[in-house]
């Protein structure tokens, strides 16, 4: 539990600009028992006030975190799966915990714009990334989870990626609601984790 005394001064967290930033609005909003788009993220501030105490900083990249955990700065962070081997090649026993109550579903997506002069091609260059070969390599050389089912992952491939049952547990995330939100967001955040 985040929110718990016991890790006052102990916690990094995602900055609300950077990926996993707006996710974490939805830990926080989840651990007050709001949906978030029911009130566009209120609770959820009143409950990252409460966290501010365990928040030694929040984090812009990965490699901070890494530094931050290399140097016992912090012992605990909310991260984004991908950032999982950078932190554990730069800081020994570091444990990588997905709760039982799940994670947020983050997709990287490859888009065609609705003008384009070379159609085939780029919808080819969409086959090709979401091949099973493409999809296979991407999960072993850049940690992503793979969206193609043909995948089939090996226990220790598996790793910390977004897969199988872990995936299966992913909650969906709004991005519509939240790009409407935003400017809203990144002031507060401002004001409640950043002074």
């Amino acid at each position: 539990d985040l929110w718990s005394e016991d890790l006052k001064g102990q916690i990094s967290i995602p900055d609300i600009t950077v990926t996993a930033g707006p996710l974490m609005l939805y830990v926080a909003s989840e651990y007050a028992g709001q949906e978030i788009a029911k009130d566009n993220g209120e609770k959820a501030f009143e409950a990252m006030t409460a966290l501010k105490p365990n928040v030694v900083k929040t984090y812009a990249k990965s490699s901070d975190l890494a530094n931050m955990f290399q140097s016992g700065e912090i012992s605990v962070a909310v991260v984004a799966d991908f950032a999982v081997d950078i932190i554990k090649g730069a800081a020994e026993g570091v444990t990588y915990v997905v709760p039982e109550s799940g994670t947020y579903a983050n997709f990287n997506t490859v888009n065609i714009p609705k003008d384009t002069k070379n159609k085939e091609l780029a919808l080819a260059f969409v086959n090709y990334r979401i091949s099973a070969d493409s999809q296979k390599v991407k999960a072993l050389s850049l940690n992503e989870g793979p969206v193609n089912q043909e995948v089939v992952l090996t226990g220790e491939e598996v790793g910390n990626k977004t897969y199988g049952e872990i995936a299966e547990r992913a909650k969906p995330v709004d991005f519509t609601m939240i790009n409407e939100n935003m400017a809203n967001w990144v002031d507060q955040w401002n004001r409640t984790m950043n002074n």
